[in-house]
């Protein structure tokens, strides 16, 4: 009897398995058990997973693939599966996942497809059974800008964005040589509070030089000054 061993490298391991070409015994599986990080537009994106097989056949042929519900998070709604498919005469195949549901995800949150192949009854399992695809909600930063006019000395001026939690989300200072900023803001929905500091203490209006700054969401703005003291702050929301 005829045998043959076929080695797969995936993440460092090595799997061997042992088939009977001449009987046609085969193998399935994945090449990688992955995960696959997938960030999702709003338009979609589709991901192909390959797979491969130990034997060829001159018909095509397809497998099925169901997911792990109970390794998975996220809802059906976000994905479509399709059928894994390996050519005629072809060791290698693939299958098509579609993921969408754009509006309906979370920003930041990622979740977990695990996918697992039915190996048909008498196939050996090559590679590996599931593999795991990691996707999460490609953010869209708003239209959000923070400008400031400096006054005669920019190298005073820093400024801080924090969020409910306490954490400093952006910030910025060394303004020596500038007159002005225009930073874009890329900022989850959510309340913040921004503070600008002074370190003369005279803020950026009106004794040396007429400096201002404001926060503007599309266009409108959501909070400007320039007078006040060390510091000022003052609290914004991204709706």
């Amino acid at each position: 009897m005829l045998t043959a061993c076929l080695f797969i490298t995936a993440c460092g391991e090595f799997e061997e398995v042992v088939f009977d070409s001449v009987n046609g015994q085969q193998g399935l599986g994945f090449n990688s058990v992955g995960p696959v990080s997938v960030t999702v537009p709003e338009a979609g994106i589709s991901v192909t997973v390959p797979i491969r097989v130990t034997s060829v056949s001159s018909a095509a042929r397809t497998f099925n693939v169901s997911v792990d519900e109970e390794a998975s998070s996220g809802t059906s709604a976000d994905y479509s599966v399709g059928t894994a498919s390996i050519p005629a005469d072809s060791y290698e195949g693939s299958l098509e996942v579609t993921f969408g549901n754009f509006e309906n995800l979370e920003d930041f949150v990622t979740n977990v497809l695990v996918l697992r192949l039915d190996i048909p009854e008498g196939t050996a399992v090559i590679g590996f059974e599931t593999t795991t695809i990691n996707y999460v909600k490609e953010f869209v930063c708003p239209d959000l800008v923070l400008n400031i006019i400096f006054d005669t000395y920019p190298q005073e001026t820093s400024w801080e964005i924090t969020n409910s939690g306490g954490s400093v989300v952006a910030s910025g200072d060394m303004y020596a040589g500038e007159t002005t900023l225009t930073e874009d803001l890329c900022l989850p929905d959510g309340c913040y509070t921004f503070t600008i500091f002074d370190s003369f203490g005279d803020g950026i209006c009106c004794g040396y030089g007429d400096g201002s700054y404001e926060i503007t969401l599309d266009g409108n703005v959501l909070i400007s000054g320039g007078t006040f003291g060390a510091d000022e702050s003052q609290n914004f929301c991204v709706e």
